[in-house]
């Protein structure tokens, strides 16, 4: 798949959607071996094309040109920092067979510092193809047509990509089987054009979903949703639940980043999400750099194959997650259990230890009657606590809340409660749950 140059006039996107059917049926070994193949051409042509790997994976070849797979892990880490410093001296001087054009994309700034980098048409074809296997594990049919979400940088990005199927301007531009909105519309605009394009499948950030199938439940617009899909982060319980409540349809998670671009699809059977391997080498590390067991907690370092225009080898995604073991669902590509969230999140407090917080929903909907909470660390014994509730101050049972928080974190732990009317979103419109305001 490393060509996606046609040998005969087919489109390359059917051409991939094909390969990848194929491979969704390879055990272990044949899937293994299909990725060594995709990352032995990737560390190739990256040596050969660009400058800043031409010395970076010197160590990793043996004189007659082949891979020391030994050494791999000897590879130093590659962070948003060398992106922003030797951004220009990483992109390739050319492009294989069938991958261009390339275009910029911005990072959306939630793992840190945004970031551009320069990725390629076929990266974008082969994601679209491993999401498009994915809606088929949920019921979906080529007759279905999908509401997307984007950004205003998404969307700068789809003009770069000469107009590829699917694309949209920010007017609402729509194809026979795709809807393209912006997130910054109000939810009621959304569905009242989900409902001209007779939409059957919707797809974005939580928020939006929430937004979404919350002005549903109070206009119930003539709209059949089969499913909903939760793009870049996993879907929150809230979203499920609502996603239930207003179109009684099913919803799964996407992992994706504009780096690695479609990295993993949650499993209809076991909820777990299961790595595109044909697409990217995931490996998830601990702090020493050691590969960690099933169930460990790690660094989420990726490994795109088809990122020719800039290769990102190595590359720290800045996410935290951890195995899985095998799916019951029978597919050999390799099961992320959960995605805890971000590096850069994590609450630290006066001993140093760092994790990743996390209370159950149905805790914060009992004891403090929100809709909606973000809880932020401010200081090194400090939480603040901001939430949308309907419900009166004296009958919120805080003292309960407190409690909860300081058993699950830290004895002294100072809780401030602050009623918000909405929730604060990133610039690129995401909603996060927990956020350490300190560093």
């Amino acid at each position: 798949m490393f060509s996606v140059e046609p040998v005969k006039p087919q489109p390359a996107n059917q051409l991939i959607g094909r390969a990848l059917a194929e491979t969704e049926t390879f055990g272990h070994e044949d899937l293994a071996a299909y990725q060594r193949n995709q990352l032995q051409q990737l560390l190739v042509f990256a040596r050969a094309q660009s400058p800043f790997y031409r010395d970076r994976l010197a160590s990793l070849f043996r004189r007659d040109g082949t891979i020391d797979w030994p050494r791999w892990s000897d590879l130093p880490v590659l962070t948003r920092a060398d992106i922003r410093q030797h951004g220009e001296a990483m992109r390739s001087q050319s492009l294989p067979p069938g991958h261009g054009p390339a275009y910029e994309a911005a990072s959306s700034g939630t793992t840190g510092t945004p970031i551009t980098i320069h990725s390629t048409r076929a990266m974008y074809l082969a994601g679209s193809a491993a999401f498009a296997r994915a809606c088929r594990w949920y019921g979906y049919n080529d007759n279905d047509r999908t509401c997307v979400v984007f950004n205003a940088s998404q969307t700068e990005t789809l003009r770069q990509k000469n107009r590829l199927p699917g694309d949209a301007s920010d007017s609402g531009q729509s194809s026979p089987d795709r809807l393209v909105v912006s997130w910054t519309w109000s939810a009621e605009r959304i569905l009242s054009l989900m409902e001209q394009h007779r939409s059957t499948c919707f797809s974005g950030y939580a928020t939006t979903l929430e937004n979404t199938a919350e002005a549903q439940l109070e206009r119930r617009a003539n709209i059949a949703i089969k499913f909903m899909v939760g793009t870049s982060m996993a879907l929150t319980a809230r979203a499920r639940e609502l996603t239930a409540q207003a179109f009684n349809a099913r919803a799964f998670s996407a992992y994706t980043s504009k780096e690695a671009h479609k990295i993993a699809h949650e499993c209809p059977v076991s909820g777990g999400f299961h790595v595109n391997s044909e697409l990217v080498l995931v490996e998830i590390l601990d702090d020493s750099g050691r590969p960690c067991g099933p169930g460990e907690v790690g660094r989420v370092i990726v490994t795109p194959f088809l990122s020719t225009a800039q290769p990102l080898i190595r590359y720290e995604q800045g996410d935290l997650a951890a195995w899985g073991g095998s799916c019951p669902c029978g597919r050999a590509h390799a099961l992320i259990a959960r995605i805890d969230g971000r590096v850069r999140n994590q609450f630290r407090f006066l001993n140093g230890h760092r994790f990743m917080p996390g209370i159950g929903h149905e805790t914060f909907r009992d004891l403090l009657k929100a809709d909606r909470w973000q809880v932020a660390q401010t200081g090194p014994l400090d939480i603040e606590v901001r939430y949308i509730s309907p419900a009166p101050a004296d009958t919120i049972n805080f003292a309960a809340m407190t409690a909860t928080f300081r058993q699950a974190y830290h004895r002294d732990l100072n809780v401030v409660y602050r009623k918000v009317d909405a929730m604060p979103l990133t610039p690129a419109g995401k909603f996060i749950d927990y956020v350490n305001e300190i560093e």
